[in-house]
């Protein structure tokens, strides 16, 4: 939650707000894969809907802007995680650009 909340530049309210829907998300999408776990089609449509679910409840508390910065923080965390299963992962830290 920290480095999401880094990323948005939420306020302590906002995080505030913010923690129990993450927390929500990931709680509904661990039953999801109990649920649907040899259904990939029906996994990936249920967590496609609490994906969706948490966006909207985002867009509640969170400007414009910091949703565009969400956006950026979730597509970075897509492509490092893709690299780490492709085993590019060991330099997957930010900042080392000489």
């Amino acid at each position: 939650m920290g480095d999401l909340q880094q990323a948005c530049q939420m306020t302590a309210d906002q995080s505030a707000k913010v923690q129990p829907m993450v927390q929500n998300f990931a709680k509904i999408k661990a039953q999801n894969k109990q649920q649907y776990g040899a259904d990939k089609a029906s996994l990936k449509a249920a967590n496609e809907t609490n994906r969706k679910n948490l966006k909207a409840n985002l867009l509640t508390v969170l400007s414009q802007s910091q949703m565009d910065q969400y956006e950026a923080y979730l597509k970075q965390q897509h492509e490092e995680k893709k690299a780490a299963k492709s085993g590019n992962g060991g330099g997957a830290q930010q900042g080392g650009g000489e």
